[in-house]
This record gives structure tokens, sequence and C-alpha cells, in this order.
């Protein structure tokens, strides 16, 4: 996998993966098989033509633990691309977003991120297009 960006970006970068690869390998798989490039950006959102994730300030210097679940959620929008099932959409979010959550509860998110996770259910953050995002 490349990463691409500031040293900062880089270290916060390796730390969310090896989270992931730590805590859920299953996901780790994912992310190592549908992601190919992780690059710093001005937003966040995944290139699942070419398996690269950007991904913005806002989301790469919160906690590593949401970093990592956002990295798994991205992966799983790259997978279903490749296996050519819609990849964007309300059912394709409502798929990623339950498997961030999985991916969050093994990595120890608390009770509150989880909490938060869930009500996205209710939300239509991915309505807002990806230049227009603040992630």
């Amino acid at each position: 996998m490349r990463i691409y960006g500031s040293k900062k970006f880089v270290e916060r970068t390796e730390k969310a993966l090896d989270l992931i690869k730590n805590c859920d390998f299953a996901s780790f798989k994912i992310v190592s098989t549908f992601v190919e490039t992780i690059r710093e950006y001005s937003y966040s959102g995944m290139q699942v033509e070419t398996k690269t994730f950007l991904v913005g300030k806002k989301t790469y210097t919160a906690e590593i633990l949401w970093y990592a679940s956002c990295i798994v959620h991205d992966a799983h929008h790259s997978e279903l691309y490749q296996q050519g099932k819609i990849y964007s959409g309300h059912d394709a979010e409502m798929y990623c977003l339950t498997k961030q959550i999985e991916s969050a509860k093994k990595m120890g998110a608390s009770k509150d991120t989880i909490k938060y996770l869930q009500s996205l259910y209710n939300d239509k953050w991915y309505e807002i297009p990806v230049n227009k995002r603040n992630w």
C-alpha cells in the first residue's frame, strides 16, 4: 500500500492501519485488497476506480480509532465497486457504515463513538458532494 502526504499524515495513517491489522484482521484484509493508495487531500472520499482513499485533515487528525474506522468504511466502497455492485448511494452507505461500526467495536471504540456512528443511519452525509465536504 502506498501512502502519500506529510510526515504527520503518513505516521497517523500507519498507526490507523496497524490498529486495524491488530484488532480486526478481517477488515485489514479488505483494506489491503481494495485500497492501494492513501493520499492526503483537501477532503475525504474513495476513488474506487483507482483504489485510492483521499483523506482530509479533519479525518486523519481525529482520534486514531476514528480514522481507522473511516479507512474500513471506504475500503468497503471499493470492495463493492470491484465486485461490480452498486458502491454509492443510500444502500451502499448503510452497508459500509455497518462494516465501520463492526470494526470500530473490534478496535475498542467507546460507547459514545458507537452511538454516534449508529446515529449516522439517520443522516444523509453522503449526499454532500465530495468536493464540498469538510472532513
